[in-house]
């Protein structure tokens, strides 16, 4: 049976076809890679658009960059299903946003938001900010915080619920309406710890959902390179799902990101190139 958010590919080989048999499970196959990006170039190229008025993130230089990648290595869209692997039909990026505080406890909400493989930088911030303003308000919720609360207020019967979504998802039985709002159905899940004053960590996967990569920004850090010089590096956890790439198509895709981020003036102007996945 088909599915809304991709299609099962049947061209890997058959080696790598039978990883996910070997590996049946996200928290069997996850592997962690640390990046380090110099911050030289591109806390002047942040510096100069704002005082241009056109005021850029790092968040959004981050998921430009994975969106960019993806254009280049689309292994990086695919997920695993039941033991089988699929290319993602969209290009989707979660995260958790603060909305502020309420007695002393945090309110957060799960944020997902959709990008075309041709956005730029700018169309990338651009729905990126619109995405955070539409849910700033604490006293409203979003799609998928309105299924969950409807699902936990439900106390007898949400261990059940959930438990048959688990099966709908593994079975292609998932609803359209429900994958297209669930922030655990997405290319990239992205955490921005230097917010928070934190360094980057190895955050896990998850098993319910299709999410195969995740990204931590950590604070950035201040180190002496080879020729005694000070110089700022954003330290950036990845943890991935190895069952759907090949190790050395990894290697590639995330020095590339890495070089958009050091260099996001290239991000500026659109792909020249939108690569598809195999049949």
């Amino acid at each position: 049976m088909k599915r809304s958010d991709g299609r099962l590919l049947k061209s890997p080989d058959s080696f790598f076809k039978m990883i996910p048999h070997l590996m049946p499970r996200r928290t069997d196959s996850q592997t962690e890679t640390t990046l380090s990006i110099g911050l030289d170039k591109t806390e002047r190229f942040l510096k100069e658009h704002k005082k241009s008025g056109s005021k850029y993130s790092a968040m959004g230089i981050m998921i430009a960059a994975f969106i960019r990648t993806v254009c280049e290595y689309p292994d990086l869209n695919r997920f695993i299903v039941n033991r089988k692997i699929y290319g993602r039909s969209d290009v989707s990026v979660s995260f958790v946003m603060l909305k502020g505080y309420e007695n002393g406890q945090p309110q957060e909400t799960c944020i997902k938001v959709f990008f075309e493989r041709t956005d730029t930088l700018p169309q990338v911030q651009k729905k990126l900010d619109a995405a955070i303003e539409a849910n700033k308000n604490s006293n409203t919720g979003n799609d998928a915080d309105k299924i969950v609360e409807t699902i936990m207020n439900l106390p007898l019967l949400s261990g059940p619920i959930i438990k048959l979504l688990k099966w709908l998802d593994m079975h292609n039985f998932m609803p359209a309406s429900l994958i297209k709002d669930d922030p655990f159905h997405a290319s990239l899940f992205i955490a921005n710890l230097a917010s928070i004053n934190l360094p980057h960590a190895y955050h896990h996967l998850y098993e319910y959902g299709t999410i195969s990569y995740f990204i931590t920004m950590g604070k950035k850090v201040h180190e002496m390179n080879s020729e005694g010089v000070i110089c700022s590096y954003l330290p950036i956890g990845v943890v991935n799902d190895e069952r759907t790439a090949p190790g050395s198509t990894n290697a590639r895709a995330f020095k590339q990101i890495a070089r958009y981020m050091a260099n996001p003036e290239l991000l500026e102007q659109p792909p020249t190139e939108v690569r598809e996945d195999v049949p």
